[in-house]
């Protein structure tokens, strides 16, 4: 029951509209050119038009009628949409080295820390954060004490890492996929 008064006011509604002889409908300048029927009086800014309707329509007329030429001549013809001139979909290329979405390694010769005194979990996770690493997970059950200021170079990470947790039962393991890093007992101290 509500469906059918909903259904019975928008017919209403769009039938007043329809039948409103002095409406001023919009019509892009291209769509305005290829229609053979002109307005009766010249529109008073360019590309507004008062539609000229001298016959009654009904508001469910879905065709459109057909000048002589056989184009469709209504101000609501839909205009086709312009196509790529090669015809094939554009595909954007490769992602390469040398391309502007690449993001170069933020240390490109070496790798320089500075551990300071103090403890070696704190020095650890800042070095790690500071070169990009999301999260860091400090597996042992004890920390050790670095002492002493110190800085260590080396041509990436994974050897700084090394070479600052030799002296102690530590490794890490570097999970690439979801910047991880993890600190582990060492299974055979040297």
């Amino acid at each position: 029951m509500k469906k059918n008064r909903i259904a019975a006011s928008g017919c209403l509604l769009l039938l007043a509209v329809t039948f409103r002889a002095e409406a001023n409908f919009y019509v892009p300048s291209h769509q305005a050119q290829s229609c053979q029927r002109k307005p009766a009086s010249p529109p008073a800014e360019a590309g507004w038009q008062t539609p000229n309707i001298k016959e009654e329509t009904t508001p469910c007329a879905t065709s459109p009628k057909s000048s002589s030429a056989g184009k469709q001549c209504c101000p609501f013809t839909p205009v086709p949409v312009s196509q790529n001139v090669a015809g094939t979909p554009s595909v954007p290329p490769p992602t390469r080295f040398n391309s502007p979405r690449y993001q170069a390694p933020l240390h490109k010769d070496e790798v320089v820390v500075i551990v300071y005194e103090g403890s070696l979990k704190t020095n650890v996770e800042r070095i790690l954060r500071e070169n990009c690493w999301d999260r860091v997970i400090w597996k042992p059950n004890v920390d050790y004490r670095w002492v002493g200021t110190a800085k260590i170079a080396g041509p990436d990470l994974a050897t700084v890492m090394s070479t600052l947790l030799s002296p102690f039962p530590l490794e890490v393991t570097f999970y690439h996929a979801n910047h991880v890093a993890a600190i582990n007992v060492r299974k055979y101290h040297e």
